[in-house]
């Protein structure tokens, strides 16, 4: 059904309100991906993004990459 929604708002809030993270990796991946290819660029659902991804991506540039960007994003947050 997820495959069908095309507002990135609608797809941040589903990524959001899955706290006991119900869909599997691959699907929240996926899931995550499309919301932020559409222009979901909230902080809060960036620094899922950006967690999420470097937590589960295999090791390779994109997985540092995500670090480096939720560290950047956590340290803005604070401010």
């Amino acid at each position: 059904m997820l495959n069908d929604v095309g507002d990135p708002s609608d797809l941040e809030r589903c990524v959001l309100g899955d706290e006991n993270w119900e869909l599997s990796v691959d699907e929240r991946i996926a899931l995550l991906k499309k919301a932020k290819s559409l222009g979901a660029s909230s902080t809060a659902f960036l620094i899922d993004f950006y967690g999420y991804m470097g937590a589960h991506l295999d090791p390779e540039p994109k997985k540092e990459s995500s670090f480096q960007n939720l560290v950047f994003l956590l340290r803005g947050h604070r401010s």
